[in-house]
């Protein structure tokens, strides 16, 4: 390989457009940045079943405050409903609210709009299925308003089911 070929790195969107900001060639900056945002307009433009999975890193997410707490949860899923939901979800207009990820056995729902954490729900692989035990809940007063557990497990519950199993 040479020149920049030999450097060549998987990389997300951010890190990309940050990589390519530094090319000392104006040309070749603009050239690259076109390409990056042609591939970003490609990748939201498809179907859901022919996205890669969201990862951390697609979108502004912060993480979750220390002013959080955990509840209680029972919600299963099949192997088909956790390939949906380790996909996770990326906002692709203004109207979707939520970005989710997933990684190692957790997922994590963050607001689109500010990049506030809300809930990380822990989950647990059981004989033939899946099940979400317990969430930790973004309890920052500047962050979200106060709900309780129960009102806090139907909005865990219908994100899932309403933005992650369903197109």
């Amino acid at each position: 390989m040479t020149g920049s070929a030999a450097a060549s790195q998987w990389v997300d969107f951010r890190t990309a457009q940050d990589l390519i900001a530094q090319t000392q060639g104006e040309a070749e900056r603009e050239r690259d940045l076109a390409i990056l945002r042609a591939a970003q307009d490609v990748c939201v433009r498809l179907k859901w079943s022919q996205r890669p999975s969201v990862w951390k890193d697609d979108w502004r997410g912060k993480k979750m405050p220390r002013q959080h707490r955990e509840i209680a949860l029972d919600l299963r899923f099949d192997e088909f409903a956790m390939t949906r939901i380790r996909k996770g979800l990326l906002p692709r207009a203004m109207e979707e609210k939520w970005f989710a990820w997933f990684e190692k056995s957790r997922l994590h729902l963050h607001r689109s709009w500010t990049g506030y954490c809300i809930y990380e729900v822990n989950f647990v692989r059981e004989s033939d299925h899946w099940r979400a035990i317990s969430a930790t809940v973004n309890s920052h007063p500047k962050q979200r308003i106060p709900n309780d557990n129960d009102e806090d497990r139907r909005w865990i519950a219908g994100i899932i089911a309403g933005q992650l199993l369903y197109e």
